[in-house]
């Protein structure tokens, strides 16, 4: 028997169960558990700036957050455009672009 913690949405998380060998590769597969052992995920490193890698949702939220006095819609302006446009007022650094 093999313990497995439950990491998905639908039961308490970190319920732990007992797992026949042959039905762990298939728990670990559907994504909602992990070895008891496992060491802790990787934290992903949170986005600083905006650059042409983000989406015109991530750069509007962006924007929203910070507060930043901008006239922007993302169905209308390009991306490239508020780029510029923050870059030049100072928001955003020349490397991020």
């Amino acid at each position: 028997m093999t313990e497995l913690k439950y990491i998905g949405k639908f039961q308490p998380k970190g319920m732990i169960i007992d797992v026949k060998e042959e039905d762990v590769k298939r728990n670990l597969d559907s994504g909602e558990y992990e070895r008891l052992s496992s060491s802790p995920k990787k934290v992903v490193e949170e986005k600083k700036q905006p650059n042409k890698s983000w989406t015109e949702l991530e750069i509007y939220d962006w924007i929203k957050l910070k507060k930043i006095p901008i006239n922007y819609k993302p169905s209308r302006d390009r991306k490239d455009d508020v780029l510029s446009k923050l870059k030049e007022r100072g928001f955003i650094d020349d490397d991020s672009k």
